[in-house]
């Protein structure tokens, strides 16, 4: 980190889903330790170009609540589990706000132990689902939540 800068306390991140697998995705992100808290905006429309077309989808937001260091964690759970082969997931950083809720979400992620279980889990699992064939819409088959 340079000099100067401000750790960020939390983070924030943000991903669209399917209005149907919106709040099973976003539980089994909460359940798997990886986030502190899932907010879900059931109703936004993303305008997109894709395969050279400009597309307009209904779809949910999904609002993350998350540490730095989990972040990477998060987006590949997300990857993983995710109707889209190519998910949105992004995250901003926290740099201050209520210090009681921001040391709730640190004490909530389970970032160690997570990677711990998943890893062991790993080790027991076949060859990974294939990928969607779109970031919008495209079903493909992934793991069951």
């Amino acid at each position: 980190m340079a000099a100067g800068t401000v750790a960020p306390a939390a983070v924030v991140g943000f991903c669209t889903a399917p209005p149907d697998e919106a709040e099973k995705l976003a539980t089994a992100l909460v359940d798997s330790k990886l986030v502190a808290c899932v907010n879900i905006v059931p109703a936004v429309r993303s305008v997109y170009v894709w395969d050279g077309k400009t597309t307009v989808d209904n779809e949910a937001m999904l609002i993350i609540k998350s540490t730095p260091d989990a972040a990477a964690a998060v987006t590949a759970f997300i990857k993983a589990h995710h109707p889209y082969s190519v998910p949105e997931v992004i995250f901003q950083p926290v740099v201050g706000g209520n210090e009681d809720y921001l040391a709730w979400v640190r004490s909530s992620v389970k970032l160690q132990a997570t990677l711990a279980a998943a890893g062991a889990e790993s080790a027991a699992t076949a060859a990974p689902a294939p990928a969607a064939s779109g970031v919008h819409g495209a079903s493909g088959e992934k793991p069951e939540l």
